[in-house]
């Protein structure tokens, strides 16, 4: 059962594994780990940790400050820093980003409502730049030109087709 919320994302496997790795660490039983297991049982699951990054953690994740981690605590933990390495989870912060992207809707009878497109601004500007130097002597395109460089006028002033 994953009702923990903070565990939701854990498989029973994982669960498994996890307390496993804490039992075999707390060798005296008394349902806490120390810094220096803590870093080993880390390890063991695939998170390669830093003195200094060892010590912020049990500080941040230490919630009744005994300076030892429960079996609570090393999952809420664990989920924390397996997420910040999960390459899953680093691209989808990295997608919703959206730095730099201009963000267009659809346009046509065929989009579906809500559809939008994202173009980076320095591609705008490379197309429109392109454009104008390309196509400035051309007589069907005069009208047209300059594209503007710095908005959205290069996306209006291709619809009627001619640039």
């Amino acid at each position: 059962k994953m009702a923990n919320r903070n565990t939701a994302h854990l498989t029973e496997e994982q669960l498994h594994d996890l307390r496993e790795i804490f039992e075999t660490l707390d060798e005296d039983g008394n349902g806490t780990i120390s810094l220096n297991e803590l870093g080993f049982a880390l390890k063991t699951v695939g998170i390669d940790l830093a003195g200094y990054e060892l010590r912020q953690i049990v500080a941040h994740f230490d919630t009744n400050g005994d300076g030892t981690i429960d079996m609570e605590e090393f999952k809420k933990l664990y989920t924390s820093e397996k997420s910040k390495r999960d390459i899953g989870v680093t691209f989808k912060r990295v997608v919703q980003a959206r730095k730099d992207v201009n963000t267009l809707g659809g346009t046509s009878l065929a989009s579906v409502e809500g559809t939008t497109h994202t173009v980076r601004k320095a591609e705008t500007v490379a197309f429109a730049q392109w454009i104008n130097s390309n196509l400035k002597d051309d007589q069907d395109c005069q009208s047209l030109l300059p594209v503007n460089s710095e908005n959205n006028e290069l996306f209006d002033k291709c619809k009627n087709g001619i640039i």
